[in-house]
């Protein structure tokens, strides 16, 4: 291989027959984030929303709620506009004032532009989920 015909910015590619100096073309990245907090009651609580445009996103939440002993709590991931849980996470506190922390990952299409929410709820009384530790981050 040479450095023949390449020009600054360009990378190697295969054309199918050999291998040349071609621009890149193509691609983007695109992400975005938004954080929330709230007081999780037996009812959800929307911690935060994030709109998306069409296309494949690589969603991530993360989610934490100061709880009492005994208390379960489950997050989800929830599309607004088709009323669908995309994934969700349990867990149950084994001792007073425990920090539940959850992580949710998903791969999701997106036929059009989409609100998804980080949502929370308690199998009794309240926990709070504290500013700056909730979270969705998109990548697209």
């Amino acid at each position: 291989l040479t450095t023949g015909s390449a020009t600054t910015g360009q990378v190697l590619t295969y054309n199918g027959s050999a291998w040349a100096p071609a621009t890149p073309s193509g691609g983007s990245v695109t992400t975005q984030e938004q954080s929330g907090s709230g007081t999780v009651t037996t009812s959800y609580t929307t911690i935060a929303d994030i709109s998306l445009a069409a296309g494949t996103w690589k969603i991530d939440a993360n989610a934490s709620c100061l709880t009492n002993a005994g208390m379960d709590v489950q997050f989800e991931l929830y599309n607004v506009g088709s009323s669908t849980i995309l994934m969700t996470s349990r867990s149950t506190a084994s001792a007073t004032l425990e920090y539940l922390n959850f992580g949710l990952t998903r791969l999701q299409t997106l036929g059009s532009t989409t609100t998804i929410r980080l949502r929370a709820k308690t199998s009794n009384g309240t926990c709070t989920a504290a500013s700056g530790e909730n979270y969705i981050t998109a990548i697209k």
